[in-house]
């Protein structure tokens, strides 16, 4: 099965890079097909401009947006590995989205108003955050994301398998809290 899997963390050997590698680990074990899209290692440019922003209404895209459209249409499955900062995501994956999911490739104007056009794909949230996940739940910061990445994006541009799973704790987890995060993680692509 073909994946993209977008990383969006600036350290490759952080506890995301390291939930990158299982990742990989686990699609290397089921011989799927893969292609990685790492955001700071490719230096992606989030910020759209009010050309590109016009030009876009029109189905013309830049050259660096065209590639990361082509690998979304490739793949069956999108995997996002971020950190929330912020209680949001990182500037560089919502540009990524700005840019990328844009009008006439992700949704389109249709007779009964907005559809979605990437219907088909599955898309799967792996996020690190530094307060716990009671913590996150509690304060209905998850609630929040999973609303935003899951209605108001994924939803939108129609992708409708979606799942969100949060590794709470991840900036104090012990040694053994981390692999008990990473066999999560393993968990979640064998599942798929």
């Amino acid at each position: 099965m073909k994946t993209l899997i977008v990383f969006a963390h600036p350290n490759r050997k952080s506890f995301n890079g390291t939930i990158l590698d299982i990742v990989l680990e686990e699609l290397n074990t089921k011989g799927w097909q893969y292609r990685v899209t790492d955001l700071y290692e490719d230096n992606f440019s989030p910020i759209l401009s009010q050309r590109e922003y016009e030009e876009s209404m029109k189905n013309i895209y830049a050259n660096d947006v065209k590639r990361h459209q082509e690998d979304i249409q490739w793949a069956k499955n999108i995997i996002f590995i971020y950190p929330i900062w912020w209680m949001s995501t990182p500037a560089i994956l919502k540009g990524w989205i700005d840019r990328v999911f844009a009008m006439g490739f992700a949704y389109g104007q249709g007779q009964n108003g907005i559809r979605g056009l990437l219907k088909d794909k599955k898309a799967i949230f792996i996020t690190t955050s530094g307060h716990g996940q009671k913590e996150m739940i509690e304060s209905g910061m998850i609630n929040a994301m999973e609303k935003i990445h899951i209605e108001g994006t994924m939803n939108f541009c129609g992708i409708y398998d979606v799942t969100f799973k949060n590794l709470g704790g991840a900036v104090r987890a012990s040694n053994e809290e981390h692999k008990e995060m990473l066999g999560e993680v393993r968990k979640l692509i064998r599942n798929i």
